[in-house]
């Protein structure tokens, strides 16, 4: 619950500096345009006021200038100094709105209409065209009553009932609006900023798991590379068993020798099914996989020698597939080797195949209570099988014993770095 509620926080954080930054960028080339025309603006309006206002021409001509100065300097620093935008939005309108409200205050009511259009202006273009938060608005609204205020309570030219008759009515009802029409502007702008970030979320999204499906077709293409090459190997090996099996043949039948070599193959054949069944074709759990061997030979087997019980116990570890070709190879070798011979004559015939983990790495044992080998140990013996056991168990670098005590007891310790962990 606590890392959802600080997920959730992380991501308003993240769109808060997102939507701050898109209105921003809003407002700043807005504002940046509105500066450039600032310029002409305040200049024309030299003209203007000699037109309509003569005798203050000369009062006002200072400020139309600033003005012009203003909004060209507050242009170059803006793009200097970039953090500082919303500020010099707010002071090119501030000083815009104190220069109008001095004038309304200051010239003949014949001329007051004329310059509350100009206000009437500025209300629209603060509230419909400029982009500003509902706060800076607010600013803008107060800044424009209290100006007239002061002014007109400064130069006290003008009645408050000769500035609503005039122009100032339709100025403050101008400016209601358009301040309403520039919030509902703003909410509908965050609304697009949201929409905005939740799309960015998502592209943001597809692309990283196109990045996933792009590493995980990759991945799955040298396996599948990895695959066809064991595939190659494995018919190697078992062009080289039945070469071997034809040297050693002479005192078997056909159907012997067939019937060796099938339960070879279908030992390599269920490696494959269970790296195709595993989740990351990697590596394959040695309990299923040898279980999985020694029921096929005992079901074959047990049709023809009822009465033996296999019994496994083994340990759940993940070896490769380097290691388990080989191992489970050895397994059907004296699996066999214990259903044909390990019968017992006095009690119940048990083959038992334990796999253990211990520090230097996994040791699997196999035995029967049969009545084990004649004349001593079995590494002496000369048998395909038992060659084929040698040497595979050398090829994964195991240590192979036999114990011939109570029946045959092959053990097989696999080396550490043969197990994955």
């Amino acid at each position: 619950m606590k890392n959802e509620v600080h997920m959730v926080s992380a991501l308003q954080g993240d769109f808060a500096v997102f939507g701050e930054q898109k209105f921003r960028h809003q407002q700043r080339s807005i504002f940046e345009i509105t500066c450039l025309i600032a310029v002409p603006v305040w200049l024309c309006w030299i003209f203007f006021d000699y037109y309509f206002a003569p005798a203050q021409w000369m009062v006002f001509l200072p400020t139309r200038i600033a003005g012009s100065a203003l909004s060209l300097i507050l242009y170059v620093l803006s793009k200097k100094y970039t953090g500082y935008r919303a500020v010099y939005n707010v002071l090119l309108l501030l000083f815009t709105i104190f220069a109008v409200a001095f004038y309304v205050n200051y010239v003949d009511q014949q001329a007051l209409p004329t310059y509350y259009l100009g206000f009437c202006l500025i209300a629209i273009i603060a509230g419909m065209v400029l982009i500003y938060s509902p706060v800076e608005l607010i600013v803008i609204a107060v800044s424009i009553f209290i100006s007239v205020l002061i002014f007109g309570l400064i130069i006290n030219k003008h009645s408050v009932y000769v500035h609503f008759e005039k122009g100032g009515f339709l100025m403050t009802s101008v400016f209601l609006f358009s301040s309403l029409g520039g919030i509902i502007r703003v909410r509908n702008l965050q609304k697009m900023i949201r929409q905005d970030f939740q799309l960015n979320g998502l592209n943001h999204s597809l692309m990283e798991k196109n990045v996933q499906m792009e590493n995980s077709l990759a991945e799955r293409e040298i396996l599948l590379r990895e695959i066809h090459h064991r595939v190659k190997n494995n018919l190697h090996i078992i062009s080289s068993m039945l070469n071997l099996q034809v040297e050693h043949a002479s005192s078997k039948t056909p159907a012997e020798v067939i019937r060796a070599s099938q339960d070879r193959i279908i030992s390599m054949a269920l490696l494959h099914e269970k790296l195709y069944q595993s989740e990351n074709f990697k590596s394959i759990d040695i309990k299923s996989y040898i279980e999985s061997v020694a029921n096929h030979l005992h079901g074959s087997y047990i049709q023809h020698t009822p009465g033996i019980i296999l019994r496994c116990d083994l340990d759940t570890k993940d070896f490769t597939i380097d290691t388990l070709v080989p191992l489970g190879l050895i397994v059907n070798e004296l699996v066999t080797n214990s259903l044909k011979y390990g019968r017992s004559q006095t009690q119940e015939s048990v083959i038992e195949i334990n796999g253990k983990i211990n520090n230097e790495g996994y040791e699997v044992s196999i035995c029967d209570n049969g009545p084990g080998f004649e004349h001593g140990n079995a590494m002496a013996k000369q048998s395909l099988g038992l060659k084929l056991v040698r040497g595979l168990a050398n090829q994964i670098n195991a240590h192979l014993s036999h114990f011939n005590t109570n029946g045959s007891r092959f053990n097989l310790l696999i080396p550490s770095k043969a197990v994955l962990n």
